[in-house]
């Protein structure tokens, strides 16, 4: 991410909340522009920090265009029990935090991805209650 000033900033933020609010993975460029102009129309207008409105729309441009590709692993599963099921998940505390700080920098499809990868590797280690040796 460049470094922008502090009403950019804002305005970036708040138009990838509009983006996420719109319940779509990939936003075209002129979604992406028409909610950058939404998000700077309601901040105040300072003349010694103008928003930079090519640079918002650039930065969420890049944001959203990442592809991720299919994660793999070598793993044995001899012996293995699968463990790690949505059940097991409820009340999780800090998967949900960390999501909230990553969707500030990230878009939605690379955090869906981080979030599949990193439940793919957990639920191949062993259930730390299961008993007997593994």
């Amino acid at each position: 991410m460049s470094e922008y000033n502090r009403p950019t900033t804002t305005v970036i933020s708040n138009a990838q909340n509009l983006l996420m609010e719109q319940s779509t993975q990939n936003p075209t460029a002129s979604l992406i522009k028409e909610m950058v102009e939404l998000a700077a129309s309601i901040m105040p207008k300072r003349e010694d920090e103008p928003i930079d409105i090519a640079g918002a729309i650039a930065e969420l441009i890049g944001r959203y265009s990442v592809w991720i590709g299919q994660n793999s692993t070598l793993s044995d599963d001899s012996d293995h029990e699968a463990w790690l099921g949505s059940s097991r998940k409820k009340g999780w505390r800090y998967w949900p935090r960390y999501r909230d700080m990553l969707e500030r920098k990230m878009p939605p499809a690379a955090i869906d991805a981080l979030e599949i990868s990193t439940d793919e590797v957990l639920g191949l280690l062993e259930d730390p209650n299961r008993t007997g040796s593994w």
